[in-house]
């Protein structure tokens, strides 16, 4: 059922948007900053502190988004980042403290917009602080958690951006994006095959808000194209370029 609404996806939407300067201009934007701040806070978390150039953080991101294009929630990360690092260990809990603090951000984004659409009692108010208790302390987690909130708004904003263009209300998409970006960060998918489940997620929480399922369908296929497909594609055509540079004699 969900690949049917994939595959109901109206390729006009994306003809329009590839060949339109406007959007593609706003798309290379978000998806610079998406990117840019993902590689940033890699070298925050780890390459900074390893000595690693801003460069060598970049190579570092790109390739293991390549590895992770083929496992669930980017577990590839977990093996191909460490791999750089004299330290290795450190750098396996970097991952960790990466990875998990975009998760907490979701779930922050996540309980605030269901205290505002469905709390009705102080619980429901009580869940966003809870979740929150543990920014008090002061460490590396917070600037994670301050990148991730950053990054977050981001890849947010592009979504809202294009449902926007389609006509759903900024305030109502305020408070839906991050009830869908909970609802698909919750599935065990590679980036491959995670469309047909983006595609449904979006169809089921942003109905109310935009009628058209073609246009969603397109919606999250241009998203994932620039932020997921791209990157990929980047990272490893720069690890075999890199190969191709360490094979010549």
């Amino acid at each position: 059922m969900l690949s049917s609404k994939l595959a109901g996806i109206d390729t006009e939407y994306l003809r329009k948007w590839l060949l339109s300067p406007y959007f593609f201009f706003i798309s290379l934007l978000f998806a610079a900053a998406n990117i840019s701040l993902r590689i940033g806070k890699w070298h925050v978390l780890a390459g900074k502190t390893a000595g690693k150039s801003f460069m060598q953080s970049a190579f570092q991101q790109l390739t293991a988004q390549a590895w992770s294009f083929f496992t669930p929630f980017n577990a590839a990360e977990y093996i191909h980042k460490p791999v750089f690092f004299d330290k290795r260990k450190q750098a396996l809990i970097r991952v960790g403290t990466e990875q998990f603090s975009q998760l907490h951000v979701t779930l922050w984004f996540a309980s605030m917009s269901s205290a505002l659409l469905y709390g009705n009692s102080p619980v429901w108010a009580a869940v966003p602080v809870v979740i929150g208790l543990p920014l008090l302390r002061k460490g590396i987690y917070r600037k994670a958690f301050g990148l991730s909130a950053l990054r977050y708004l981001i890849f947010a904003g592009f979504l809202a951006f294009m449902l926007h263009a389609g006509g759903a209300s900024w305030s109502r998409l305020a408070l839906h994006i991050p009830l869908y970006y909970a609802a698909v960060s919750a599935v065990p998918l590679t980036p491959w095959v995670e469309l047909p489940v983006k595609s449904g997620a979006a169809v089921w929480i942003f109905a109310p808000l935009l009628p058209d399922k073609s246009f969603m369908a397109a919606a999250v296929l241009w998203l994932w194209m620039w932020n997921t497909f791209l990157p990929a594609l980047t990272g490893q055509a720069w690890w075999w370029l890199r190969m191709q540079r360490t094979e010549k004699p």
